[in-house]
């Protein structure tokens, strides 16, 4: 059997060549370079090349290492040197502040933003010793006195400020980038004003700023180990870069614009795998391969991060059991599970005869009737509680004269009379098609029209002959005689008239306008002259956690898209690069001191030059090689 041939010189040379990680170099080991000169053996000297090539790698490592903490260093003098000024709330330490106090007293807030941030910013500051009785209420609010570990709780917005210089220069190094390039856009970082201050004060932006560029720095050394996969390095970037991503979208919900620009980079890599072409034997495996990558991603990607996400909302549920702030924003049952609730507290069965004010849950509005509609004769909803609100529960059924047999019941048939008109709640038509309107009718009426007066209550989450409550109990409405259930929306002014609430029906059961609560209840004799005791507090209820995380994500996002009047502070995305509008963060009235964001004018001007620059260097042509 004849030996293969002997690689040429030249194939010698490609097989040898080294390349320095993280750099442009290669080095050709002096075994190829003697080879091709025909002198020396070979067999010490490819042990002896080998360990020059490590060396060299760790000494470029070590370099590296070196300039990473030096940079750190900068960052971190930077933003200690007089940290403690100003003394005063700046800016939004007015909400991530006050966050912290109610994290402290566990009293129940509700904010847009997912909680990661604002528990870390708490727990620095229960770490320094803060009692959580400083209020935040406005901006240049003086800390000094307050017993307020001011400085501690903006050490930490320092800590990953500090740490976003190194990262960047590691991420720009595992992109491929020279380390000039690297050390370049690492020194525009450093020293951009904007983030300097925005990483001094009790703000989220730092957590934020530091987990989206960890996932994407994370990602990148993923992808460079595509040769190595489902080893435990490639493991290890992939869970990492799926618990940055977890931890930046559990800072804030623009986050999500980080995992669509990894989800970027993670769809093009799998087509590829797809599409791969290899020999037949390989090509059988293909599909399994195929999935074992996907499964790697969706665990590392999708689950890892949701699983942090969801762990974020369970400790800020679990620290947050006592009634505060927030409580309004959320459906009844929510607020029963929160200790010194109102609603537990001031609760009582309802029973025929009793007087009550029934308040909408989504507008706050009362349900009224009266002269004060500024519109025409017809049920409205009004802002505050008066004697217009108050309604009578009446029965459509045979009451024994005395006991728990005189109590309001689940799906029981109701009617509403108005105490002071002493008109009978109906629709205005009884037709269904045309029904939008509700009114009072005189007892001739009511007994034209007996059905017309029959509401069906249907509370939510109640079982059947479950009680009536006051302030617990959310409930429907529904028409007998139409089938239809009452809603209440806004409307806008109209000649001159403010903006008001409208009461009509929609044949649309599962309405979240449709949703009322009992605010207050008189009790009232019974035929024997005997009134009911009030109930005493209702304990706390319990409500599984993903239901209390549900109805949280479904607020965030309600009340995220509601946001659209422009904020007095904001500046048009097109104004950034050149840096036209800055915000003012504090201004000290007497000596004219002043805390304001902008960015620094020589790296935005300069990365908006190289912006516009960069499609014109795509239009040239690359230079054609000789032969």
């Amino acid at each position: 059997m004849e030996r293969p041939p002997s690689p040429t010189p030249l194939r010698q040379r490609a097989q040898a060549q080294v390349r320095l990680a993280g750099t442009d170099e290669w080095i050709i080991p002096t075994t190829t370079r003697r080879a091709e000169e025909g002198d020396g053996d070979e067999s010490w000297r490819v042990r002896d090349d080998g360990k020059e090539a490590l060396s060299t790698r760790k000494r470029v490592a070590r370099v590296e290492w070196a300039a990473a903490v030096v940079f750190g260093l900068v960052a971190a003098t930077l933003r200690i040197h007089r940290l403690d000024e100003p003394s005063a709330v700046v800016f939004d330490e007015v909400h991530f502040g006050v966050f912290s106090s109610y994290y402290i007293r566990r009293e129940y807030f509700f904010d847009v933003h997912p909680p990661l941030a604002k528990l870390l910013l708490a727990f620095a500051a229960w770490l320094a010793g803060y009692d959580g009785t400083f209020e935040f209420e406005n901006i240049g609010d003086s800390y000094v006195g307050t017993g307020v570990p001011y400085v501690a709780m903006r050490t930490l917005p320092v800590i990953f400020g500090t740490l976003v210089p190194p990262l960047v220069f590691g991420t720009m190094r595992a992109s491929g980038a020279t380390a000039m390039a690297a050390a370049l856009a690492t020194v525009l970082v450093l020293f951009d004003n904007g983030h300097v201050v925005q990483t001094r004060l009790i703000f989220l932006d730092a957590p934020l700023i530091f987990f989206a560029l960890a996932s994407v720095a994370s990602y990148i050394k993923f992808s460079n180990l595509r040769e190595q996969e489902f080893t435990r390095p490639w493991w290890t970037w992939l869970c990492l870069t799926g618990a940055s991503l977890g931890c930046t979208i559990s800072c804030k919900m623009v986050g999500l614009f980080t995992f669509f620009t990894i989800g970027t980079f993670v769809l093009p890599e799998l087509a590829t795998i797809l599409s791969l072409r290899l020999s037949l034997t390989q090509s059988a495996l293909q599909p399994k391969r195929f999935a074992r990558h996907f499964a790697a991603r969706g665990m590392g990607l999708i689950l890892l991060p949701s699983i942090i996400y969801l762990a974020c909302f369970w400790v800020h549920l679990a620290i947050l059991t006592e009634t505060g702030t927030g409580d309004d924003f959320m459906e009844i049952p929510f607020q029963r599970t929160l200790a010194g609730n109102p609603h537990l507290l001031a609760s009582d069965e309802i029973r025929h005869y009793d007087v009550i004010t029934m308040r909408h849950r989504d507008t706050k509005a009362f349900l009224s009737f009266g002269e004060e509609n500024p519109t025409s004769n017809h049920v409205f909803g009004s802002v505050e509680s008066s004697g217009i609100s108050e309604w009578i529960v009446e029965p459509t059924r045979e009451l024994p004269a005395t006991g728990r047999g005189r109590i309001v019941r689940q799906h029981e048939l109701i009617s509403l009379r108005h105490r002071l008109t002493n008109l009978t709640l109906a629709p205005l038509k009884n037709s269904a098609s045309s029904f939008t309107r509700f009114t009072g009718l005189t007892e001739e009426q009511v007994a034209r029209r007996p059905n017309a007066t029959k509401f069906e209550l249907v509370m939510d989450d109640a079982h059947l002959g479950q009680q009536w409550m006051s302030k617990t109990s959310q409930f429907i409405l529904i028409q007998d005689e139409t089938q239809e259930v009452m809603v209440v929306r806004k409307h806008a002014a109209v000649n001159g008239v403010g903006e008001g609430m409208d009461v009509s029906g929609t044949s649309d059961l599962r309405d979240d306008a449709a949703l009322f609560t009992v605010d207050s209840v008189s009790l009232q004799p019974d035929e024997a002259g005997k009134t009911p005791k009030p109930r005493a507090a209702i304990p706390l209820q319990r409500l599984p956690f993903l239901t209390r995380f549900y109805q949280l994500q479904k607020l965030m996002l309600e009340h995220n898209a509601e946001i659209t009047d422009p904020h007095p502070y904001t500046s048009h995305p097109s104004s950034w690069p050149f840096l036209l509008k800055g915000i003012s963060f504090w201004t000290e009235g007497r000596t004219r001191a002043q805390v304001y964001m902008i960015g620094n004018p020589i790296g935005w001007w300069l990365c908006a030059v190289a912006l516009a620059s960069f499609p014109c260097a795509l239009l040239v042509p690359s230079p054609v090689p000789l032969d």
